[in-house]
């Protein structure tokens, strides 16, 4: 499947094609500023050249578009958001229950459980006037 002319600075990947897994068939590692000349010598303009991120530790693209057209199947834009975004979600929810047994813990090895901070307060000024 030939696609236009892809380059990603981050990993230096100059794409000419991609298989419909999504792994690079056609490219080569380039440097800034083979990339530069590269670009030129196609008349890209770098500001319409699309960028694209290689999955780390692999040689394959998540996802393709050029000017909003579909590159392969795969993720696009907004569901690889939204997969980050329920990633991000359930790592808060594992860091509210890691908190909520820290606490418990902390109450089980004080001896009581903890009710209010004014009734803690109270609590403690009546102990201490006794």
């Amino acid at each position: 499947m030939a696609l236009r002319r892809h380059c990603n600075f981050d990993t230096r990947y100059a794409v000419d094609s991609v298989n419909e897994s999504g792994e690079i068939q056609q490219g080569k590692k380039l440097g800034e500023d083979a990339m530069m000349r590269s670009q030129s010598a196609h008349g890209i303009h770098p500001l319409v050249l699309s960028f694209v991120d290689l999955v780390p530790g692999t040689n394959h693209v998540p996802c393709l578009s050029a000017h909003g057209e579909q590159g392969h199947e795969g993720l696009s834009d907004t569901e690889g958001e939204s997969e980050r975004e329920r990633e991000r979600e359930r790592e808060r929810e594992r860091e509210r229950e890691r908190d909520h047994v820290r606490r418990t813990t902390e109450r089980e090895k004080m001896g009581r459980k903890r009710k209010h901070v004014r009734c803690d307060k109270r609590r403690e000024s009546r102990d201490m006037r006794d």
